[in-house]
């Protein structure tokens, strides 16, 4: 075996390391372990789906889905290096992977994640030169072109792999063998090396951010060009169908580099761990999740392809829309017998159907138009065949499932440990509650609608479902502003904290954020449902909600939508202030304090909460802020997912992942069970 000399110290390389993954006790690894396998089963089947559909549809055969196709099966490589042995080890005694099989992890590691930076860059040139170059666009991005491309990208990919895994493997590893990470990566490997690694990390960061800064510079470069060009345009429907169809890889480039710039922009990013686990879960896992998901709902192209394919699967049998009830408007000049009883326009089948009737309790009489009052409605929905239904129920049941798990055992942790029973974890107690119930009201209607054939919610069912949705969003909107304050309290004001925090002042916070958010949805509800409602009853989503039901009233919404979007708005706008000066003010003191290891305790405690702010508040933000965001239900039903199913399932991760004393509550809570 050979010996490696450093300095006067001789040591034996060590032919094994062991993958630490996440602290704590069965039950915590058992939560983890089905959210990894929950994460990774939905990226196999998303992007296989994606692969399999663009390769057999001849009518995707073109630059932008030959590029989304190589996404995909790069998404679906890179989660594979990754999830299986995590999976494999959760419950693993040793944990240990071969000192070549680390080699191996990490290089194909670095390959594909370089391989996707670059390759978004690409696919934000490709958009580039379809929008601002369409005449020369058939022949610059022609299929050798395109080939180029993909392998000028792996290219890359390979040569900043071949350097990161040489550079890290060269060192001499010769104490523990112990990674800080559920698999092999640079930071953590440098960190067991017995040299001075301030080269290799100088080397390695300068490779990075080069890949990094070039890329984001193509993609800023390549979406100022399209911004421009579509200031330009006269037609404002063509404005919104190209925004539409680059919205889908900005949302991808945004999540992939933005969780890059968070790892290393944090103060004290390589310190902090536990910190590195958790992103390393957004760009291994949820990431590669996301993206078939974000391409395929909102990308009509793609909806077709499926829509097609899973007919041509059914050998010729009908669409299932086909059966669907179809109402006309038709004027009674037409019908003399109707026009003398003053009802100028009525509702008429055109398509027969068993279930394409109305049932009439009373009549409005708006003006001169009589309607009648619809009982129930039908939650359209995704569209797609049964695979996509199935690929979908999948991804709401693992959401689900790791939504439940997550919070109940934030819940429970906190109330049984008298060490969390502090103004912090208080709030943070009542934030998983909000959070499972938020899911609850959304989530098992629409699993069990997926493969219903009449997917009906009667007109009380709606307003119920409506009302509470509003109620909790707009509480949990409240109640990270509470929050917020109550950080500015403990690190601004730590001697009058205990006062001012007091366990009464904390439950009326709380109290009031559920009365706002009560009184925002009796509001909400109120203005919705005294609507008349006569232009269909399809809901064009997969929950009751404002905009969707909008849509079907037959009076003139605008004071209403003037109304509920003012009330959003205050919300909205009055929250995000409190939390931006409060941590305003945090930064601030942080920056006073002559200890830099005080500081930067004070931004890991701080760090889970703006983490959760940003996502929350985010996904507010992107769905208001988009061109036609109102009008696209398609991309409406996307977002909605997020602050739905998603951000519920990630606050408990974000919280426990990060948080020493949630985690070290766990341990004495399984010690205690193991003792009894």
């Amino acid at each position: 075996m050979p010996i490696h000399r450093n300095g006067n110290l001789s040591t034996v390389p060590l032919q094994e390391f062991v993958l630490e993954g996440f602290k704590g006790g069965m039950e915590m690894q058992a939560i983890f372990f089905s959210v990894f396998l929950a994460l990774y089963l939905v990226t196999v089947l998303g992007n296989l789906t994606m692969v399999m559909v663009i390769t057999l549809d001849a009518r995707l055969h073109s630059p932008m889905y030959f590029f989304l196709k190589n996404l995909s099966f790069l998404d679906l490589c890179y989660s594979s290096v990754i999830a299986p042995s995590a999976l494999a080890n959760f419950f693993s005694s040793s944990k240990v992977i071969s000192f070549v099989g680390c080699a191996t992890q990490l290089f194909f590691f670095s390959l594909l994640g370089t391989t996707e930076a670059l390759l978004l860059a690409i696919m934000a040139y490709d958009r580039f030169m379809a929008i601002c170059n369409p005449l020369r666009y058939p022949v610059t991005m022609g299929h050798v072109i395109c080939t180029r491309l993909v392998l000028g990208a792996y290219c890359g990919g390979c040569l900043n792999s071949i350097v990161e895994t040489s550079l890290t493997f060269k060192l001499p590893f010769c104490g523990p063998n112990r990674i800080e990470h559920y698999f092999c990566d640079v930071l953590p490997l440098l960190r067991l090396a017995c040299a001075n690694t301030a080269l290799n990390e100088r080397i390695l960061f300068s490779i990075c951010g080069f890949i990094l800064l070039g890329a984001t510079l193509g993609i800023l470069t390549s979406y100022g060009y399209i911004t421009v060009t579509i200031l330009r345009m006269p037609s404002g429907s063509k404005r919104h169908k190209v925004f539409s169809t680059c919205g889908s890889h900005l949302m991808a480039v945004c999540l992939f580099y933005g969780t890059g710039f968070v790892i290393y922009g944090q103060p004290g990013a390589m310190e902090s761990k536990e910190q590195g686990k958790v992103v390393s879960i957004f760009y291994t896992l949820v990431i590669p999740m996301l993206n078939p998901l974000i391409y395929s709902l909102r990308n009509k192209d793609v909806k077709d392809a499926l829509r097609r394919l899973a007919q041509r699967r059914l050998k010729g049998e009908g669409d299932v829309s086909s059966s669907r009830p179809r109402y006309q408007f038709q004027h009674s000049e037409s019908h003399p017998a109707l026009q003398q009883h003053g009802v100028l326009l009525i509702l008429r089948p055109v398509v027969h159907s068993t279930d394409a009737y109305l049932r009439i309790v009373t009549t409005h009489r708006i003006g001169n138009l009589s309607v009648e009052p619809l009982q129930e409605f039908v939650l359209e929905g995704f569209r797609g065949g049964t695979e996509i239904q199935a690929l979908l129920s999948a991804a709401f049941l693992a959401l689900y499932v790791g939504t439940i798990l997550g919070n109940l055992t934030m819940v429970v942790v906190i109330t049984l440990d008298t060490r969390l029973h502090s103004p912090m974890y208080f709030f943070l107690k009542n934030l998983s509650l909000l959070d499972l119930c938020y899911s609850s009201v959304i989530a098992p209607n629409a699993l069990a609608n997926f493969f219903s054939s009449s997917k009906v919610i009667t007109f009380a069912g709606c307003a119920t479902q409506l009302f509470f949705f509003s109620l909790l969003a707009t509480t949990e909107t409240f109640l990270l502003a509470v929050m917020a304050y109550d950080r500015f309290v403990a690190i601004c004001r730590p001697l009058r904290y205990p006062v001012t925090m007091c366990p009464s002042i904390c439950a009326y916070l709380v109290l009031g954020s559920y009365c706002a958010g009560c009184l925002n949805s009796t509001v909400q509800t109120s203005l919705t449902f005294m609507l008349p409602f006569c232009s269909g009853n399809h809901i064009d989503h997969f929950f009751c909600d404002v905009s969707p039901l909008l849509q079907l009233a037959c009076a003139d919404t605008a004071l209403n939508e003037l109304l509920l979007f003012g009330l959003c708005g205050f919300i909205i706008v009055s929250t995000t202030l409190a939390v931006l000066v409060s941590y305003g003010c945090i930064t601030v003191t942080i920056l006073k304090m002559r200890s830099g290891s005080r500081g930067h305790k004070v931004f890991s405690t701080c760090g889970s909460h703006l983490t959760a702010v940003s996502l929350f508040y985010g996904t507010l933000f992107v769905m208001y802020a988009q061109p036609g965001a109102v009008e696209s239900m398609e991309q409406g039903k996307v977002i909605s997912i997020f602050y739905t199913l998603v951000i519920p399932m990630l606050n408990p991760l974000i919280y426990s992942l990060r948080n020493k004393d949630v985690k070290d509550a766990l341990r004495r809570l399984r010690q205690r069970q193991a003792g009894l």
